[in-house]
């Protein structure tokens, strides 16, 4: 990998903690999620990319669908067995009206990077870890409400390791510990629990992943229920 085409690895705390205010302010501000990414990214993506790649191999990143949100958006309109992975997403995209399309078109919101860089390993890691958050939901067992997001940020820090994940995490652990809501600092704290405990999510083929049953997969990954989490009264969410 050439160092001439490698994305700017620097962390930059100003923008981080500005755009995470923005968050703070509207929780559903997806750019700012972004933005902080892109702040405090630095060499995770490169470092993800290299795991993947001593795991897996080259031949079998050329076989996994690229890009992926395409595929997935195909995905969630296909017929999938029951009580499969593919069924849960089609089932998920369908209840929330969330796609990995989505995703992309928020994440390209104010993003800069050179267009060669964008063909690096580091970027092809950061675009499926984005494509398939909305999966990850779906493997973890939270919800697209506040607290479920929280815990799929602290889950995702625990598998991926950025400062990015890191800092929403602790940012929302805070505001609710401020808020004497301690039954969300639980959850969050438990979703970065369960976020070790787990197999690396990355490294899962995506088209086989779909045709597995939810359940049987979430046992062979080792991710275990969310309690903290299912324990909240959804509208408490």
């Amino acid at each position: 990998m050439s160092t001439a085409t490698l994305p700017d690895a620097r962390l930059r705390w100003g923008a981080a903690f500005e755009a995470l205010d923005r968050l703070m302010r509207d929780k559903d501000d997806t750019v700012a999620v972004f933005d902080i990414m892109r702040a405090l990214d630095g060499r995770a993506p490169e470092r993800g990319a290299r795991r993947l790649l001593r795991e897996r191999g080259q031949a079998w990143i050329d076989r996994e669908p690229a890009p992926l949100a395409p595929w997935l958006a195909e995905a969630a309109r296909r017929s999938w067995p029951e009580g499969s992975v593919g069924a849960a997403y089609r089932d998920f995209v369908e209840r929330t009206g969330l796609t990995a399309e989505g995703l992309v078109e928020v994440s390209l919101v104010g993003e800069v990077q050179a267009e060669d860089a964008r063909e690096t390993p580091a970027a092809q890691f950061g675009c499926r870890i984005r494509d398939t958050h909305d999966l990850w939901h779906v493997m973890s067992g939270y919800g697209t409400d506040g607290t479920g997001e929280s815990c799929v940020v602290a889950f995702s820090y625990a598998q991926l390791g950025g400062l990015g994940w890191a800092l929403i995490a602790l940012g929302t652990a805070l505001e609710a510990a401020l808020a004497r809501r301690f039954d969300v600092v639980r959850a969050v704290w438990e979703g970065w629990r369960l976020g070790r405990r787990a197999h690396w999510l990355p490294a899962e083929p995506t088209a086989a992943l779909m045709m597995e049953p939810l359940e049987q997969v979430r046992l062979r990954m080792r991710i275990g229920t969310p309690r903290a989490y299912l324990s909240i009264q959804p509208s408490r969410r």
